[in-house]
């Protein structure tokens, strides 16, 4: 029951429509306040910050942050790498500077802090939960509301008009169905991260970018309890073709996105910034489906800009094309991450390599810069700030 009404319709409403959604108070509750989880969390092990009876007296949210603080101040927090393979498949593991993060998997970790533990086990089953049963209410929603508008005009009740109703609702909600996240021990990641500041950043990527992996859902909790315009650390979402949306770092706000289908980078951070991010799987054969890692365009779609630019924006085919379309965002987010570090000059190299191989192929070269001329459009209207 913990996120049944954190996890509302209107938020799964706006993720299938528009690839994201921001939740604020996600574990104090829409109303505020401190909701269940701290307090039957149990007493702490030895070497916690937690001490037995504390969480009663402090929020989820910051106890959950002071957990992850105290593993960052005794080295249980190790620095972000990144597996990179350049073009020419050669493999390297490159580190972020300044970002420090810690998997939940890991039993070491797990041990110590009780509250994020809690949270961890919480998030194989009851996470999922949360999504599948708002998405239901949001789809029912919009079915009750199709129903009564139609049914004065349809002589014909019943099953013609609920046929009707669900392709509307496929419109609406044009991106994939979360009811068909995965659960279990296996299904979700967990990872804490503390941004020391100092500029850490991210550069622009998709959590999910093709291959074996399963990821369908993105969900970032932020835990900065004092955060302010100036500290830096925004989430920049990039829906495709779409303004960008600059998300504030703010203390117990859930951002939720999908994880193969929305661009986005993390602006650099000049004070200490904690988050802890889960990434939900899909269920088997739901993602990076032959469809979602091929390139095919009908003639149909092709014929129409604003077919082909929609397309595209609830596809996870955008990823085959997104480095040539976007290619200053990338160059630009990377140098901000890696400059003088190591690894820079070989993923601009490798960023360089893939825009050269779209270029090189006339007919994609071609669509590419017809949809430039529609990002440039999208963003004269600026960044969009929640």
């Amino acid at each position: 029951e913990r996120w049944r009404e954190t996890v509302s319709a209107e938020a799964v409403s706006h993720l299938r429509r528009e690839g994201w959604c921001v939740i604020d108070g996600f574990l104090s509750g829409p109303r505020g306040g401190r909701r269940s989880g701290a307090d039957d969390a149990g007493p702490a092990e030895a070497g916690s910050p937690v001490k037995d009876g504390e969480s009663r007296d402090r929020d989820w949210a910051s106890s959950l942050r002071d957990e992850i603080a105290w593993l960052s101040s005794v080295g249980l927090l190790t620095p972000n790498r990144t597996h990179f393979a350049n073009h020419a498949g050669e493999r390297y593991l490159f580190s972020k500077p300044h970002v420090f993060e810690a998997d939940m998997h890991d039993p070491d970790v797990r041990r110590r802090v009780p509250l994020l533990k809690r949270f961890f086990e919480d998030t194989k089953r009851f996470l999922p939960d949360a999504f599948a049963r708002a998405e239901e209410e949001a789809e029912r929603k919009h079915r009750t509301r199709g129903m009564t508008t139609t049914e004065g005009a349809c002589e014909e009740s019943g099953e013609a008009s609920i046929s009707e109703n669900d392709e509307a609702s496929e419109r609406v909600f044009p991106f994939p169905r979360v009811t068909n996240l995965a659960r279990g021990d296996d299904s979700r990641v967990v990872k804490l991260q503390h941004n020391k500041g100092n500029g850490g950043c991210f550069p622009s990527h998709y959590d999910n970018p093709g291959g074996a992996s399963q990821r369908l859902l993105t969900c970032i909790l932020y835990l900065n309890c004092d955060w302010k315009k100036g500290d830096g650390g925004e989430l920049c979402l990039t829906p495709f073709l779409k303004r960008t949306v600059k998300v504030k770092p703010l203390h117990d706000r859930l951002c939720a996105f999908y994880s193969d289908r929305v661009l986005h980078r993390v602006e650099p951070s000049f004070v200490d910034r904690f988050c802890l991010t889960v990434w939900l799987d899909g269920e088997p054969g739901f993602v990076n489906t032959p469809e979602d890692v091929t390139l095919r365009l009908p003639k149909s779609v092709l014929q129409n800009p604003d077919a082909v630019a929609e397309h595209l924006r609830v596809s996870a085919t955008q990823r085959s094309l997104s480095r040539a379309v976007y290619r200053e965002v990338y160059e630009e987010s990377l140098m901000k991450c890696m400059k003088d570090a190591p690894g820079c000059e070989e993923m601009l190299a490798s960023h360089e390599a893939a825009v050269a191989a779209v270029a090189r192929n006339a007919p994609l070269a071609a669509l590419v810069e017809a949809l430039r001329e529609r990002k440039a459009f999208a963003e004269m209207g600026g960044e969009e700030e929640v």
